[in-house]
């Protein structure tokens, strides 16, 4: 079969548009879906380092807040006490009670402290400067939020029998109120009767039983 200048003609045209085919498939596409790639990538890396710079020019602006939130903390429980163990806890109050005149018997301490949580009063320094919010703010932070401006205090329960004259009891309770803060009195009784001694001299034998706790934090 002889072979014509039209047939020629044709079989060079579709020789033509098959290697364009072939060219576009296998080197114009994945050139193409590659360029397409990097641009996605080149644009997530932008958005990236837009995120760091953001982060690294806010970082002076959070350690000047940290600062001051310390600084507040500090100032809100300089009158708690920081951690002890129990037997730091039972020779401080033994040696509050024999300072005033008494002893004592039957003294309960927990071997480890219980966990508070301490929520900064709304309208003080505290709160603001850590963003506490009152309940009934409608744009109050989710509570993940809120667990940040909360300080966790810890607390040993500790109860008491304590010997020794009326008088030096109340002296007891009202030293307690007066200069220790972070010992709140959760409850008192006291019982009072008169003994005799050896000596036949009448003398005042009260029996004041205390129940305290006393507060701690890690600073």
């Amino acid at each position: 079969m002889e072979i014509t200048s039209r047939d020629k003609k044709i079989l060079s045209v579709l020789s033509v548009v098959l290697i364009l085919v072939v060219f576009g498939n296998f080197v114009i596409r994945p050139l193409l879906a590659q360029r397409s790639e990097l641009a996605e990538e080149f644009k997530e890396k932008q958005q990236t380092k837009e995120t760091m710079e953001t982060a690294i020019a806010s970082i002076p602006q959070k350690e000047a807040r940290l600062k001051a939130s310390r600084a507040d903390f500090e100032k809100e429980t300089k009158d708690i006490y920081p951690m002890m163990e129990s037997h730091k806890v039972e020779r401080m109050i033994t040696k509050l009670i024999l300072n005033c005149g008494l002893s004592s018997r039957d003294f309960e301490i927990s071997a480890r402290p219980s966990v508070s949580v301490l929520t900064p009063y709304i309208e003080s320094s505290l709160a603001k400067s850590l963003g506490v919010k009152s309940s009934g703010d409608s744009t109050a932070e989710d509570s993940s939020k809120t667990a940040i401006s909360q300080n966790v205090l810890y607390s040993y329960p500790v109860s008491v029998n304590i010997l020794g004259t009326k008088a030096n009891a109340k002296k007891l309770i009202d030293k307690i109120y007066a200069d220790y803060p972070s010992i709140r009195i959760v409850s008192y009784g006291m019982s009072s009767e008169t003994a005799l001694t050896t000596s036949n001299k009448v003398i005042d034998a009260s029996t004041l039983s205390l129940v305290l706790e006393v507060y701690m934090c890690r600073k």
